[in-house]
């Protein structure tokens, strides 16, 4: 048996995922904000306490959405809040996500940090920061 990515990420989704928004950055010319299943992981690796730097991190979810066009993202269109630089893209171009800070909560609208290097065939993994300002 062969596993096929593309096929695979839709029953992942379906058997674990939850309802997220994303909204591309208004500047980018993309759609109006749309809602895909995606498997949110809440708890991720944090930084060690006590190591240099610790005390300034921020709650991190991770989210995994399809790796399509319109069920979910493309990884190359997501312009994120790292991809800013005031002259090809500003903070009206970064897309952003609408998700809850845990199962059952309101969704609260944060922008998107980064698009993980593992992102493959069938799924895109975002970063999204819970924590300061949107």
């Amino acid at each position: 048996m062969t596993l096929d990515l593309t096929i695979d990420a839709a029953v992942f989704l379906a058997d674990f995922g939850e309802s997220v928004t994303i909204t591309p950055g208004a500047g980018t010319g993309a759609a109006a904000p749309y809602v895909v299943e995606a498997i949110v992981d809440r708890d991720p690796p944090q930084g060690v306490p006590g190591a240099p730097f610790a005390g300034a991190r921020q709650p991190v979810v991770l989210i995994d959405v399809r790796n399509h066009a319109t069920l979910g993202v493309l990884p190359e269109s997501v312009v994120t809040a790292g991809d800013v630089d005031g002259t090809n893209n500003t903070a009206d171009d970064v897309w952003r996500v609408t998700v809850a800070s845990r199962e059952g909560a309101a969704g609260v609208e944060r922008p998107i940090q980064r698009v993980h290097q593992d992102t493959d065939a069938g799924l895109v993994r975002l970063e999204v920061r819970l924590g300061g300002a949107p």
